[in-house]
């Protein structure tokens, strides 16, 4: 499975699409991705997403594992 990809959020009234979910890299940097610190947790998370149906992404072709709101 490659890093499951959000929709959009809106956080300070700002939108922002097609985020990626991946566990944190060796740098430790993240421009813009939501990353998992502990890895474990990410195993888990992957886990969940991959035994779940995918839902299409409005206005494309692509397919999303889930959708994430931040509030």
């Amino acid at each position: 499975m490659g890093a499951a990809y959000f929709w959009s959020f809106l956080l300070r009234k700002v939108c922002k699409s097609q985020f990626r979910l991946h566990p944190k890299g060796h740098l430790g940097i993240s421009e813009g991705c939501i990353t998992i610190e502990n890895m474990n947790d990410w195993t888990r998370i992957r886990a969940i997403f991959s035994d779940a149906p995918k839902v299409s992404v409005p206005g494309s072709a692509l397919k999303a594992y889930a959708e994430l709101i931040v509030s």
